[in-house]
């Protein structure tokens, strides 16, 4: 009961600020896999503590969940942030460190945030919270 309080009180850029705290540390190369990972944890630890709560099978919510509007906008824009984070890695056993950063990273890092804030928006509309 506690959560579904905390939820009512979030608007779009609630979510969205805070996707986005977490999805910049995950273009850091190395430390933000490790955060990503970390956080993939600690959401199916409460989606597991969520599905035994209201006695949903947790396949069944992960699932729905990762196959959502909202799950395809969010783990798109973590998964472009981690690829990035690698490809940061590479550029720089290359030595095309700035080449990447110059043409390529700040396009991705834009991307990221545009799923984000439409990811944010549509999380809101779908728990009933307000937009701003």
């Amino acid at each position: 009961m506690e959560i579904e309080k905390e939820i009512e009180n979030f608007t779009a850029l609630d979510i969205f600020f805070n996707n986005v705290q977490i999805t910049l540390i995950s273009f850091v190369p190395v430390i933000g896999s490790i955060w990503m990972l970390f956080v993939q944890y600690n959401a199916g630890y409460v989606f597991g503590i969520l599905a035994k709560a209201y006695g949903i099978n947790l396949f069944s919510i992960t699932v729905l969940t990762i196959v959502s509007p909202t799950g395809l906008l969010e783990y798109g824009a973590y998964i472009l942030a981690l690829s990035e984070s690698f490809i940061i890695v590479y550029s720089t056993l290359k030595k095309k460190f700035k080449k990447r950063l110059s043409k390529q990273t700040w396009k991705t890092l834009l991307t990221v945030i545009v799923l984000l804030f439409i990811g944010g928006i549509v999380e809101a509309v779908s728990i009933g919270t307000l937009i701003i």
